[in-house]
């Protein structure tokens, strides 16, 4: 729509404006204007169905974290009371072992303490299991030398009441052997 004209001198001349073509001029703003907001609104349509859709997939996906939070958890428990029965067990087979050791084989007393060792080392072997399900990784086998663990232990239990009862400590008679006294073991 030309809104000016020439006279002949070139100096611009204002007219009216011609009421059919203000009204096109309008209609074909507003149908402009008509189908941006369409446009927006199928925008939103899919902005508001796709928001919809990552609400769904975030909820499965917290339901699925959920379980493997729990048997986390789980796990760490496991370990936890696997390694507190474990220290348990381990005292009671060491004792049932010193008896073992001072006992006739043909009493009743070596009978009731061989039959603790052999519990106390099931119950070892129930522990590990525990153990192994709560470790994210396998255990790493290590080469231990028992002969100087033995000697530690044996230090460490002399400063304790046992060392009323007497342990008398052979690993160091057993073990002199180069090579001997070293066995594999978890970490």
């Amino acid at each position: 729509m030309n809104l000016t004209s020439t006279r002949a001198q070139g100096q611009p001349l204002r007219e009216q404006p011609d009421l059919a073509q203000v009204c096109f001029y309008q209609a074909d703003l507003l149908e402009q204007q008509a189908k941006e907001l369409q446009r927006l609104r199928s925008d939103l349509e899919a902005l508001q169905a796709a928001g919809s859709v990552l609400a769904e997939q975030n909820a499965k996906l917290r339901a699925q974290l959920q379980p493997t939070e729990t048997l986390d958890n789980l796990g760490k428990l496991a370990g936890s009371v696997a390694h507190d029965v474990n220290n348990v067990l381990g005292t009671i087979l060491s004792m049932a072992s010193v008896n073992l050791m001072v006992q006739a084989k043909d009493s009743p007393a070596y009978l009731a303490f061989e039959l603790i060792a052999k519990a106390a080392v099931r119950g070892g072997k129930l522990t590990g299991s525990l153990l192994e399900f709560a470790r994210k990784n396998p255990a790493e086998e290590k080469i231990l030398a028992l002969n100087a663990m033995l000697v530690e232990e044996v230090r460490l239990l002399e400063q304790t009441n046992l060392s009323k009862v007497g342990v008398p400590c052979l690993a160091e008679a057993a073990f002199e052997a180069p090579g001997r006294g070293m066995f594999v073991a978890d970490g």
